[in-house]
């Protein structure tokens, strides 16, 4: 079994995809890029560039991880093939893989997988990620109530821009909170939001963007779902953050 193999790109959003290599003069092409050498190129690529803007916009493209029963590459390992297996208690997937294994050195033949259970796994996954980030909003919340409205600043990065935000993810802890449009200004001027950019823009200039870091603090906790709604500590000038 082929457990949560990360896919590369998904397939529908290629051709949006195959703009940014030729914009930003990538050595992919851009038929490389739904091949494991391409990704893997790419990524190597990514990392040598001077800030993290483009590594995150092009991860809006990539597919998310699958299921199979049937070998498949590790994109983001580099891997032809595929599998885990660890304790059998940690994930009924790896346990399956370990029955696999051992057949085999009992020069025995495994017993055959249905379809089914590849939905099922991914079913239960999701609802396993649902109540792990449930839990984790919960005390990020509860663990931040104590810097609400205070003057402490933390180290953020900026996961998404869209027209009614951004959302930061603290580099600390890992923990994400929102900052509103309505409060992210320059001299009380809006700041356009271009989402397909990953951008906000003060005329021409770049002002926000993804991957940039901030210093922000925490405006406020939701007690009802402990989302955290941040502000940004300092505010950068755009001379102070040029678009690649």
């Amino acid at each position: 079994m082929d457990c949560l193999t990360p896919r590369g790109f998904d397939a529908s959003k290629l051709n949006p995809l195959k703009e940014l290599p030729v914009k930003y003069d990538s050595p992919v092409t851009p038929e490389q890029l739904h091949t494991l050498d391409g990704y893997c190129q790419l990524r190597r690529w990514l990392q040598q560039q001077p800030t993290a803007y483009l590594e995150n916009r092009i991860r809006r493209f990539q597919s998310y991880a699958a299921i199979s029963l049937h070998p498949d590459a590790h994109f983001g390992m580099g891997l032809q093939h595929y599998a885990t297996w660890t304790s059998p208690i940690r994930k009924y997937g790896d346990l399956i893989n370990q029955r696999l294994i051992k057949a085999v050195l009992a020069q025995q033949t495994p017993q055959p997988l249905a379809e089914s259970l590849t939905q099922h796994l991914a079913e239960q996954r999701k609802t396993q990620r649902k109540a792990e980030r449930d839990i984790a909003d919960w005390l990020y919340g509860h663990y931040f109530a104590q810097f609400n409205g205070s003057e402490q600043s933390f180290s953020g990065e900026i996961m998404d821009i869209n027209r009614a935000g951004m959302r930061v993810r603290l580099v600390e802890n890992g923990a994400t909170g929102f900052i509103p449009m309505s409060v992210i200004s320059l001299k009380s001027l809006p700041l356009p939001a271009n989402w397909e950019e990953g951008r906000c823009y003060q005329a021409e200039n770049t002002v926000y963007e993804l991957g940039q870091r901030l210093q922000i603090q925490i405006d406020s906790i939701n007690p009802e779902n402990q989302s955290i709604s941040l502000k940004i500590a300092s505010i950068p000038s755009p001379s102070e953050h040029m678009p690649l």
